[in-house]
């Protein structure tokens, strides 16, 4: 019977960890008392659905965070294939030039979120970058789209 429960946990083990490669894409780092996590949800689409983008900023210090952003343009987004440029968030769109912050609690989050519907089929690289002072570094994940 134990073994028999042990290879039902080794299966859903395995099974798990597969979905969940394909589910979700991207990169992590931390700067400072703060992580950005950027996910490409799902990480393999058909031609034509919608694809998520998301930057989370989550305050891990004991203190509240202050973001500062030299524009309203708090984030961007935009998919390349090779050194080409398919798609970019903030393209066609206006931002104040006014300095803005926003503040997170010790513990709090931020999700910063865009959709875009995947065309054509190929693979590609997303990037999602935070602007605030000292965060902008693009982070990075995988999206495959096919038929």
């Amino acid at each position: 019977m134990k073994r028999a429960l042990a290879a039902v946990a080794a299966v859903l083990a395995l099974a798990t960890s597969c979905a969940g490669s394909d589910e979700v894409s991207g990169d992590r780092r931390v700067v400072g008392g703060v992580t950005l996590t950027f996910t490409v949800r799902p990480a393999r689409i058909e031609v034509g659905k919608t694809v998520r983008f998301a930057l989370r900023v989550t305050n891990i210090a004991g203190r509240e965070a202050e973001l500062s952003f030299p524009t309203s343009k708090e984030y961007d987004f935009w998919v390349t294939r090779g050194r080409d440029e398919i798609w970019r968030w903030s393209d066609d769109r206006l931002f104040t030039q006014a300095i803005e912050h926003t503040k997170i609690d010790p513990q709090g989050s931020l999700t910063l979120s865009e959709p875009w519907v995947a065309s054509p089929a190929g693979t590609y690289t997303v990037h999602g970058e935070l602007q605030a002072d000292g965060f902008r570094r693009e982070l990075t994940g995988e999206l495959r789209v096919g038929n």
